[in-house]
């Protein structure tokens, strides 16, 4: 709630789109995450190659590309990394995950997969 005081305007993001196959990585331009952006491209293209091998989604639902959002822990005002428990959250048809300069703070098979299943085979899977 806005008291009348002047408000902060979020600072503009700039993103790095690195494609793959299946896969589009975004990353904050000079992000800690941005250090393992091309590992975890890769990983992700290994998980979704290995999703439509398994699952063997109708033709006619394969191909898109799925948007890979990866972003820094957020950072509490002491300088700590907020929570203890990484996340992935999965969004309508994207994954947003997680990262440092280690890499994926959780492994980002289960989020491509819930976003990829839904695509292929609807609400009900």
């Amino acid at each position: 709630m806005n008291d009348g005081g002047p408000t902060a305007a979020a600072p503009e993001i700039a993103w790095t789109d690195i494609r793959g196959d299946r896969v589009v990585l975004h990353v904050a331009q000079g992000s800690t995450s941005s250090a393992r952006a091309r590992d975890e491209l890769a990983e992700a293209e290994k998980v979704v190659k290995a999703l439509e091998e398994w699952l063997e989604p109708p033709s006619e639902k394969r191909g898109g590309v799925v948007d890979v959002y990866l972003v820094d822990p957020p950072v509490d005002p002491l300088g700590e990394v907020a929570g203890s428990d990484a996340l992935a959250t999965i969004g309508e048809d994207a994954v947003v995950a997680l990262a440092d300069s280690e890499g994926s703070q959780e492994p980002l098979a289960k989020p491509l997969a819930a976003v990829l299943i839904k695509r292929w085979f609807g609400d009900k899977a």
